[in-house]
Formats: structure tokens, sequence, C-alpha cells
């Protein structure tokens, strides 16, 4: 096993099994090949002011891994809107209908889906110019499908999100498609960064043009810390012209020695601010993970997926029950509303109560 690996075994191993212990620290359940999971892995972790060092402008969160020297970026995708089939859904047939409900909103969609590019290397992708809808991914549990608004900034939702959030929700979970609905902003791609060495130390002289400008903004600013330069390992480049260059001036922040690796991932977020000095961070893996937030289908009582608690879960419930259907995660999750961790008789009378004290 190589340097790099035996790091990220260890970074995974340290953020999936440590407790959280603080607000510097974060448990989170991810699996070592980059799965997905969930936000509320982070839910307990306070994230990190790093001015947009490592998560650029798209409006992410950083927060300290329970690993000595790494930090996880967590990128929310407020452009995507995803959603995943129910069990046994034939996916094809369920890409007709999802294209008749997003042509309400966005007229044109569903023109490219007879056309021969419709299954393109065994994914569907159909759109117009402002929105496309793939087959993210097919698995033996799920089927998932993401709406991408292409020209919107990712930071920001689209036009009138709010509304076609809701409708297209409604209208997906009234036929009966989908199990799991995740609006813009819902799901988010996140990946480790781990430093090597020290954050505040170590950085090549031609990392930035002017150092001085360095040193100034820690005189008004930080003055407890100076800017230092040293000599250290040779290296050589090549310049724009060819010529070959060597180097072995190095620059670093002094006196932040005994500063704890927050403040100094925080520090080096505004000096990247001020003067785009970017501090030694490497990303673990390959390709990043996934996250959700909050599935709009998880509501109390619901245990048909329709968005509406009536007469219809109870039926639901009791069918379940006796042992004349299945119920999928989410409906499981809805129907357990004593939290027992069964769905029982007991909760499709508490469902019942629900229904005939609001009338439905």
């Amino acid at each position: 096993m190589n340097n790099t690996m035996k790091k990220l075994t260890a970074a995974v191993l340290a953020l999936a099994c440590a407790p959280i212990t603080g607000l510097t620290a974060i448990a989170v359940e991810m699996p070592w090949y980059w799965g997905e999971t969930t936000w509320s892995a982070f839910e307990d972790a306070e994230p990190i002011n790093d001015h947009g060092m490592l998560t650029g402008n798209n409006g992410g969160t950083v927060y300290v891994g329970n690993h000595e020297n790494d930090v996880i970026c967590v990128n929310p995708r407020y452009n995507i809107m995803k959603f995943v089939l129910r069990d046994h859904t034939d996916k094809l047939e369920a890409a007709k209908q999802i294209a008749e409900v997003l042509e309400q909103y966005y007229p044109g969609i569903q023109e490219g889906f007879e056309k021969e590019h419709y299954e393109t290397y065994g994914a569907i992708q159909y759109g117009t110019d402002s929105v496309v809808l793939n087959w993210d991914s097919a698995t033996e549990d799920k089927v998932v499908f993401e709406l991408w608004a292409t020209t919107v900034d990712r930071r920001f939702k689209p036009d009138d999100s709010d509304n076609v959030e809701t409708g297209i929700l409604l209208e997906l979970a009234k036929r009966h498609l989908i199990s799991e609905f995740y609006g813009w902003g819902e799901t988010a791609l996140y990946h480790v960064c781990y430093a090597e060495k020290d954050v505040l130390s170590g950085f090549w002289e031609r990392s930035i043009d002017d150092w001085d400008s360095v040193q100034t903004y820690l005189e008004s600013n930080h003055p407890e810390y100076t800017l230092e330069r040293y000599q250290g390992q040779l290296v050589s480049y090549r310049a724009d012209d060819g010529t070959i260059l060597t180097s072995d001036q190095y620059y670093r922040i002094a006196g932040t020695e005994n500063l704890s690796f927050r403040e100094k991932v925080e520090l080096g977020g505004e000096l990247y601010e001020h003067s785009g000095l970017v501090t030694n961070f490497y990303t673990l893996e390959a390709a990043p993970g996934s996250t959700t937030g909050h599935n709009a289908l998880e509501r109390p009582g619901d245990t048909n997926l329709d968005c509406e608690v009536d007469i219809l879960d109870v039926i639901s419930m009791n069918k379940y029950i006796v042992g004349a259907k299945d119920l999928d995660k989410t409906e499981l999750k809805n129907a357990d509303l004593n939290g027992d961790g069964a769905a029982d008789s007991q909760d499709s009378l508490s469902i019942l109560k629900t229904v005939l004290s609001s009338g439905h």
C-alpha cells in the first residue's frame, strides 16, 4: 500500500469511527470508496470560514475532519433536483412520465425523448438549452434521475424555483413514481483534503507575485505573526520561455506554531482572500462523494408517498401489516409514527386518529 492510500484509509477510518468531541470534530459515515452519505453526518460540526480557499465561490462549506490534518469540503448543487424511482418501477416508462411532468415547466424537454440519442452510453439524457434530465445511476437497489438547470449559476436556484419544485414534486408523487425527492440545493458533492505539512509553511516563492502585501496584511490585522523567508529543498521548474530555473526559497507564517489546525485553516483563508495565497492541501480521492439533505417525501403518516395523509394511508398501512403489500424505505419511515423502529398496528391507529382529526 503506497503512502497516499495509507493516508486515505487512515483519514476515512478516523472520520467514520471517531465520536464527536466538540465543534472541531466530526463523525462522518463515509464509505471508503466515497459513496453517498447524508447531511446529518455534518449537523453537529461547526463550519470553518475558509474565505473560498477550498470551496471556491459556489457557496460551499468546510468542516474540520477527525483526522489530524484533513478537512471536508461540502459544495451544494443549487442547480440540481434529484428524485429516486420507487422499487420495481420500469425506468424507461418512468422516464417518459417524468418528461411529461417536466414539459409543463420546461417546454421542449420532451422533444428529444423518442429520438435515437435518448439512450446514449447506457444513460437517458434529454432536455432543452436551459435544463437537462439525466438518468444519473441505476443500481440493484435504486434508479436515480437528476434535473440539471444548465444555464443557472451553481450558487443560485433557477427562476421561480419554489413553484417549479413544488409542482414537480406533487405531480411525480401523484403518479406514484418516486420514493425520494431532493429539491434545488438538497444534494451536494463533498471531498476530503489532506495537508501533508503545516498549512502555513512551505510556500514556494513563486506561489504569488507580491509577498510584501502578505506582510503588510499581517502587520495590520495579525501583528503577532510575521512572514519569514527560508531555504528549503531545491526545486526546478521551466519558465515560459523554456529556461530551466531553480529555487530553494520558501516562505512561512512565523508565530503560528501553537495555533490549532482549525485556526491555521481560517488564517490561511484570510491570506487567500487577501492575496491569493493557497495553503498546502491535497485532495485525497479521485472523484467526490455525494450527500443528500432532506427527502421531501419524508412526511409522518404518508405511507403511500402522495404528499397527503388520508384514509388511503391507513389502507396502505393495514395491507402492509397483513402481508398484502411491501413498503419501501421512505414509506416505512413515514409509517413508524411512534419511532420504535417498526411499522405496526399502533402506528396505523395513530395515522387513523390523525386523519379523523383533520377531516380527511
